[in-house]
């Protein structure tokens, strides 16, 4: 693995342990008591939720969602709903940005990121 994809990933780790709490604590005090079933089971793709567990404790839910799951539920799924009223729409826009450079990370092959595309996605 190189350098770049290295550095990349690390920073989508740092961000999915703030994020993936953020979401839940958002998601969670609109739809209170049902928030994991209505909020994320039942709004999420079949395979986007596949490795999710169908209910537990708030650790338990909040570290089963992967990066692309928290940047799904807060850019398309809830921003209109949850999100939007306490965030811009650069707020969106960024996490739009972070889909684009998991999914480029996600299927990389053998090319590796550029350092001014490294220095961007760890920006943003």
């Amino acid at each position: 693995m190189s350098n770049n994809h290295a550095q990349v990933q690390e920073g989508f780790r740092v961000l999915l342990f703030a994020l993936s709490d953020y979401v839940c604590r958002e998601i969670k005090q609109e739809f209170e008591a049902n928030w994991w079933s209505d909020g994320v089971i039942d709004v999420l793709y079949d395979d986007q939720k596949r490795d999710l567990p169908d209910g537990g404790d708030w650790p338990k839910l909040v570290d089963s969602l992967d990066i692309l799951n928290c940047l799904t539920l807060f850019a398309d799924v809830h921003w209109q709903r949850v999100f939007r009223k306490k965030l811009s729409i650069d707020h969106r826009t960024w996490a739009i940005e972070l889909k684009g450079v998991r999914n480029k990370l996600a299927h990389l092959g053998g090319e590796d990121f550029s350092d001014d595309d490294t220095w961007r996605a760890l920006d943003t």
